[in-house]
């Protein structure tokens, strides 16, 4: 283990507070978002429900949150299966601790808690209204037998399920967006102190947000991985 990963020089990539605990060897990697985002799509979501797992545990055990009494909000996750509601407990979980992270780093706040359970209820809301509304606007456009007798009526309900589910997949995307490129940042900080420590190499520049490491020919991690 690595007892204060990175030191203050100024820079949000050379700053972290000292006597943070990290494991030596990585155990996640950065994720290109839209191969996610395009996973979640062709499985229905269902490849969400591993990501919403999978990127917060790795970020949680590669800097052992759990050594400082931080929360992984598993069970929330788990209830979130029976109650979709409590899934929200999750995200705040899954948020705050990379914003802790981040704060260690002292890189800037890009996934605030507040901001990403506001996109995950937009989301929600914006899904369960349109779908209500637009069946109600369908159901008003059958006689008694089930037969359309409004075509327009008809329509516009479909039309409202629709948008519905456009505003869902968009509030949904905005704050997966956020989550994993919050999360890039922190493994791109990390594979690139960790080229430092093994190389000895000294006025490297940090790695930007969003771009991978300037590392050196020793080796270490480069880029985004596989989703």
């Amino acid at each position: 283990m690595h007892k204060g990963l990175l030191h203050s020089e100024g820079s949000w990539g050379y700053s972290c507070v000292a006597g943070d605990v990290v494991i030596a060897w990585p155990v996640g990697r950065p994720r290109p978002f839209w191969n996610g985002f395009g996973l979640a799509v062709a499985t229905l979501s269902f490849y969400a429900f591993y990501w919403d797992y999978k990127a917060h545990r790795e970020v949680f055990d590669q800097f052992e949150l759990q050594r400082e009494w931080r929360d992984d909000g598993a069970v929330w996750y788990i209830m979130g299966f029976l109650l979709p509601v409590l899934r929200f407990v999750y995200y705040y979980h899954f948020a705050a601790n990379l914003e802790y992270i981040r704060s260690r780093m002292r890189l800037p706040t890009r996934a605030s808690p507040g901001v990403i359970l506001t996109l995950m209820i937009l989301a929600t809301t914006a899904l369960v209204a349109a779908s209500i509304s637009g069946l109600i606007l369908i159901t008003l456009a059958a006689d008694e037998d089930g037969e359309i007798v409004d075509s327009t009526r008809f329509g516009v309900g479909l039309g409202v399920i629709a948008a519905g589910f456009v505003a869902w997949t968009l509030l949904k995307a905005a704050a997966y967006w956020r989550l994993q490129g919050a999360a890039n940042d922190v493994w791109r900080v990390y594979a690139w102190r960790m080229e430092m420590l093994r190389s000895g190499a000294r006025g490297v520049p940090p790695p930007q947000p969003d771009a991978p490491p300037r590392l050196s020919s020793t080796g270490g991690a480069s880029g985004s991985g596989g989703p």
